[in-house]
């Protein structure tokens, strides 16, 4: 029961599939990774260049790769769709940095990669 309005009861109908407080935070995580997916891909560069970046990256990827071997469907499916978007990402800002550099410059930095 919730409380009381008008002198009746208020209670909370819970679906079956999300009657558990395991199943509560499963999506609360799931919807937090999402919405992690969408924010990556629309500004990795800028929070890419952030300063403590690497430490909150290594930070996200613990909880991508718990959330791949919990062994729950839905978490693990954000998970590996969140990856999926900040690869998509990458991509994309490497696309673009590369259109948008001199042709000497991108010889130069092939060229480093082979020593």
């Amino acid at each position: 029961m919730l409380g009381k309005l008008r002198g009746e009861s208020v209670t909370m109908l819970v679906h079956h599939s999300r009657n558990s407080a395991q199943k509560q935070w499963d999506e609360t995580l799931v919807l937090a990774l999402q919405g992690m997916g969408r924010l990556l891909r629309a500004h990795l560069p800028t929070v890419a260049a952030m300063e403590g970046f690497p430490a909150g990256w290594e930070e996200l990827m613990l909880v991508v790769e718990s959330s791949m071997a919990g062994g729950r469907r839905d978490t693990a499916m954000a998970a590996i769709a969140l990856l999926s978007a900040v690869l998509q990402a990458c991509t994309l800002s490497s696309l673009i940095f590369r259109q948008n550099q001199p042709a000497s410059a991108l010889q130069a930095s092939s060229h480093d990669f082979k020593e």
